[in-house]
């Protein structure tokens, strides 16, 4: 079911978490199936928050304009790396 909301551009907001360890069996479960995604090169998702947690990493990405931390820069085509990891301020609960 995710698949298809981030397929229809319905998800404001995704949170990754970056962990220590792999998974190597091939029928670990997927976090998106196969799929037409929104976001490519020209669009991409932002960064809005990065918090170490212990030994994980969490990945706060805005994928929408909908969020108050996603204003888009006018005449926005594309970002190099360092642009698109610059942090915002975050606003969780």
């Amino acid at each position: 079911m995710l698949t298809q909301f981030l397929t229809a551009d319905l998800v404001d907001e995704l949170h990754l978490v970056l962990a220590p360890l792999l998974v190597g069996d091939h029928r670990a479960p997927r976090f998106v199936g196969d799929g037409s995604f929104p976001w490519n090169e020209a669009r991409r998702a932002r960064l809005a928050e990065s918090r170490t947690i212990g030994d994980v990493v969490l990945l706060r990405y805005a994928l929408s304009n909908r969020l108050p931390d996603a204003v888009p820069v006018a005449g926005e085509a594309r970002r190099d790396d360092s642009e698109s990891m610059r942090p915002v301020p975050a606003r969780l609960p």
